[in-house]
């Protein structure tokens, strides 16, 4: 499930990250980035966080008895998706 998107503001030469901007995955809106400076080249980044919700198995082995144990597994992960 998408939980939001974040939008990263790079100063394109020097690579510093200089502001982020957090949406949330269930808006539709559109930005405008009126902190610049002129001269400047900036590139953006987009990465889209997702909410992951699985299972870890594992299996033991002792002598002759195997023993199998199932953890429940929350995970928020993060995926680049454009950049410009």
């Amino acid at each position: 499930e998408e939980l939001f998107y974040r939008i990263d503001k790079y100063n394109d030469l020097s690579n510093e990250l200089i502001q982020s901007f957090w949406i949330p995955a269930d808006r539709r809106i559109e930005i405008i980035d009126t902190q610049v400076n002129y001269g400047i080249k900036y590139r953006y980044e987009c990465k889209v966080y997702y909410l992951v919700v699985g299972s870890i198995y594992s299996i033991t082995k002792q002598k002759s008895q195997s023993k199998m144990t199932i953890d429940p597994s929350v995970q928020v992960i993060n995926f680049l998706i454009s950049t410009f």
